[in-house]
């Protein structure tokens, strides 16, 4: 093997290491970001159930599916004692 083929295969391993790297650390963002959002929704959903809000109510102003409200709910009162109305 010559050394100018040598050089090109390092620099081909080299290339391929940044870019691993790279997808690697971008799809830890990704997943953290979302995590976070997650977090967030829960979060809000958790405020509103503390607000007095009926589950229904905070389906039909968030979106969330009744499996994230009765989450939230279970989260709540996990947390704080806290019973929701219903």
């Amino acid at each position: 093997m010559s050394a100018d083929e040598k050089a090109r295969l390092e620099y081909e391993a080299r290339e391929k290491a940044i870019r691993d790297y790279n997808s690697q650390i971008n799809s830890a963002l990704r997943r953290g970001q979302e995590k976070g959002i997650e977090e967030g929704r829960r979060s809000v959903l958790m405020r509103m159930l503390e607000n007095g809000l009926s589950p229904e109510e905070i389906m039909r102003l968030s979106g969330a599916a009744q499996k994230e409200v009765e989450d939230a709910e279970k989260r709540l009162r996990d947390l704080t004692g806290i019973k929701c109305r219903n």
